[in-house]
């Protein structure tokens, strides 16, 4: 179960750090636009998001039905984000009365794109994807959108006689739907950017090609998100000719040769020699608990950042033009995350990066330093007070609560855990209280990412409570790491100068 713990806290890691979970928009707050036989075309969608139905062949792992979000604008730019949402290959990952069950098998509500931060932020004054047009596919097939067949599971021997499931791998059944809507309504984009996260980072190389294909005259651009130590051998462990890999490629205009298996590295390489017009481009955590994750069900070993460097070694060897940008930590994808814009390391903000790349301009490979632990953030004085002002909240006599619980902070209490304590002066000093992975200032951050990396196992699912409610954590230890962040963003200020 622990592995499990670590695989959906990570995710959660700001959520639990504030105590909120992200609002659930609702459908009614949507255009809906059900099958009529085809889809609706551009010209009726409605202004801002729209939920469409491609219905026919489409469905999602379990059978419920598949849905995919767009908004069109006047622009020629076109963003197509692939979500991220696990995988599965066996009776055992794919069991969904399993705690190992690793994937999402629905359209869930935090896949709209209303309830997500980073790129998608429209009120962002540095987001440089403000005024596409975009498509929004989520995942809910555990074949990280590259599948094309129903398979049924058996599991041996449950009470005396085996049970069967059938999982729809229908990811590029679902996504083939969305792309053919693409082409019969963006006649000529002149710029597509296509991102992906986690699973979506897998597909992102495979479907900026098919596009980069259909629109010759276009820049392509394909970013994959948090998906960089999935090579070759960890394809082979997760099994994907369940899904039909490579035979379901080798239908597709420049796959036809393509002999590999879903490895990051063979369908960088592949998608590169595919289309002159497509960049791509990797962005990673080095220590990314969520690929350990899928690591360790694979059989091929704990070293991310390892198998990172590896796997990108591989692909400029044969692509020197190939860039990545490799953040520092435990977490798992960014793109998506308010903390998008908070990121550094040596020096160069990830949001700037992507900027550059979005504008068309040349970027280097940037990679974290030292251990990669913790990501590099930028910093303001306001962080140093909302460090100061949680320390004043807990170093007094019994003004520590060793009990934190989830949940609102009480107002008014003598003693405050150190996430209350931490969200109390965070919305002392802004004036905005964090909600969700919204609004969380990046010295509560980088006091998140410090106590993750002293016992990434331990802490990673929600790292205040977790820290706070340790048995072998005292009130001297709260004070020694508010401490230690305190120096931390003292360096950073004075770098930053």
């Amino acid at each position: 179960m622990k592995k499990l713990l670590i695989l959906t806290g990570i995710i959660l890691l700001s959520i639990h750090a504030t105590g909120q979970t992200p609002a659930e928009t609702e459908e009614n707050n949507y255009t809906n636009l059900s099958q009529e036989g085809t889809l609706p075309g551009i010209a009726r969608l409605s202004e801002g998001w729209n939920i469409l139905y491609p219905g026919g062949e489409t469905l999602c792992a379990q059978g419920s039905e598949y849905k995919f979000f767009a908004k069109a604008t006047n622009s020629n730019k076109l963003l197509v984000y692939l979500h991220g949402g696990g995988g599965c290959w066996d009776a055992e990952t794919c069991d969904p009365e399993r705690e190992t069950y690793t994937h999402a098998s629905q359209v869930e509500p935090q896949r709209h794109p209303e309830n997500l931060n980073g790129i998608f932020d429209p009120e962002h004054p540095e987001n440089p994807f403000v005024g596409y047009s975009m498509v929004v596919l989520p995942v809910c097939t555990g074949d990280s959108y590259l599948g094309a067949r129903d398979v049924t599971y058996v599991i041996e021997k449950e009470n005396g006689k085996p049970r069967e499931f059938t999982v729809y791998h229908r990811g590029q059944t679902n996504t083939m739907a969305v792309m053919n809507w693409i082409y019969d309504n963006f006649e000529s984009p002149q710029e597509i950017f296509v991102a992906g996260s986690s699973a979506g980072a897998l597909a992102t190389p495979f479907y900026a090609s098919l596009l980069a294909q259909q629109y010759p005259e276009a820049r392509v651009v394909g970013l994959s998100d948090d998906a960089g130590s999935f090579g070759r051998e960890a394809s082979a462990g997760s099994d994907p000719t369940k899904w039909g890999v490579p035979e379901v490629l080798q239908k597709h205009p420049g796959w036809e040769e393509f002999e590999g298996n879903a490895g990051i590295d063979q369908l960088f390489l592949f998608a590169a020699r595919s289309a002159p017009n497509l960049e791509l481009y990797q962005v990673d955590h080095a220590h990314d608990a969520v690929q350990k994750y899928y690591l360790e069900l694979t059989g091929t070993g704990e070293d991310v950042q390892k198998l990172i460097q590896t796997n990108r070694e591989t692909i400029r060897s044969q692509q020197p033009q190939f860039r990545s940008y490799t953040a520092g930590g435990f977490q798992h994808t960014i793109l998506t995350r308010d903390h998008f814009y908070k990121y550094q390391e040596d020096g160069n903000r990830l949001s700037d990066w992507v900027a550059s790349i979005a504008a068309g301009e040349q970027v280097k490979s940037v990679d974290c330093a030292e251990d990669c632990f913790k990501p590099g953030l930028i910093f303001t004085e306001q962080d140093l007070q909302i460090i100061d002002r949680t320390l004043a909240l807990i170093s007094n006599e019994n003004s520590w609560n060793p009990s934190g619980e989830r949940g609102p902070c009480p107002s008014r209490a003598d003693s405050q855990s150190l996430r209350c304590a931490a969200v109390m002066a965070a919305t002392e000093v802004t004036g905005k209280a964090p909600t969700g992975m919204k609004d969380v200032p990046p010295g509560l951050l980088e006091l998140i990412f410090t106590i993750t990396a002293l016992q990434p196992d331990k802490y990673g699912g929600s790292p205040l409570i977790a820290y706070n409610n340790d048995p072998e954590t005292n009130q001297e230890d709260m004070i020694a790491t508010l401490e230690k962040v305190k120096e931390t963003i003292k360096q950073g200020l004075e770098k930053q100068r």
